[in-house]
């Protein structure tokens, strides 16, 4: 649940938080990960970065990341079920390790 915490505080290297100390424009703090050039937030990591693909199936429920939208972000966070969080807390974790290493 660690990753959770630090995915909602914002505390990552997804350009889009690492690049305010750059001043770099919102529009232009993109995922230098996959091809969809897009800022890189947290909704673009966690539902359309090509990089993570095979986890995200592996961690998140279909439904999810299939036509995404922020209400399914916010449902996917609000879900009660344990073991479907402690999946999302391992996808997050893995995004922010790969964000962390390079």
């Amino acid at each position: 649940m660690y990753a959770v915490c630090k995915l909602k505080c914002a505390n990552h290297r997804m350009p889009i938080v690492s690049d305010i100390y750059s001043n770099v424009p919102v529009d232009e703090r993109i995922c230098n990960i996959c091809q969809l050039n897009e800022i890189g937030d947290e909704f673009h990591y966690l539902f359309k970065c090509k990089y993570f693909n095979k986890h995200r199936c592996k961690f998140v429920k279909h439904y999810y990341y299939i036509h995404v939208n922020m209400h399914k972000m916010t449902q996917l966070f609000d879900d009660t079920n344990d073991t479907e969080l402690i999946k999302l807390a391992k996808f997050i974790s893995i995004i922010i390790i790969h964000l962390k290493n390079g």
